[in-house]
């Protein structure tokens, strides 16, 4: 019973616009938890016991926007996500903390292209609270950023063309 009000608790928090009710994504395994970047944060800052309980070890799916692209100390692959599905802002800048998604080699093709506030989706094992919301054994997905730029060109392609006003 305790879990399932967390996963509703989790789902009212996420749902807290229109918009991401239109971009969640249904995975199609029922193993992983879904969860935007934002929501997981605050999760995280609400409650870090309760979290760990929810999400801890546990493969999730995150989608946000990237904040930034790099490498640790250590030489490890990451990418850091910010915001939800509503777009990167300001105050995602200069938010302290961040969910940090770590790469293993055999995707440096995938972040080479990958580029600061675009949208991405990840599936990786969440491995708590440590600075950041640290996510471990990373693949990437591509289904967010395919729909925003999908929508971007419909954009483009339905805009008319301005009419010149003609003066004699």
């Amino acid at each position: 019973m305790k879990k399932f009000l967390c996963l509703i608790a989790l789902f009212i928090l996420s749902a807290q616009s229109e918009a991401y009710q239109e971009t969640h994504i249904n995975i199609e395994s029922k193993d992983y938890l879904s969860v935007s970047a934002v929501s997981l944060i605050n999760l995280y800052d609400q409650n870090e016991i309760n979290a760990d309980d929810m999400f801890l070890n546990k493969k999730i799916h995150v989608f946000g926007f990237v904040k930034d692209i790099g490498k640790d100390i250590a030489g490890n692959m990451y990418i850091t996500l910010m915001g939800g599905t509503q777009g990167y802002s300001r105050q995602d800048e200069n938010s302290f903390r961040t969910v940090q998604c770590f790469f293993e080699a055999e995707h440096l093709a995938f972040l080479k292209n990958v580029r600061k506030k675009e949208p991405l989706e990840v599936i990786g094992s969440c491995s708590g609270l440590m600075m950041n919301v640290i996510i471990k054994d990373c693949q990437p997905g591509h289904w967010l950023a395919d729909r925003v730029k999908a929508e971007k060109e419909a954009a483009k392609n339905t805009q008319l063309p301005r009419r010149r006003n003609k003066r004699k």
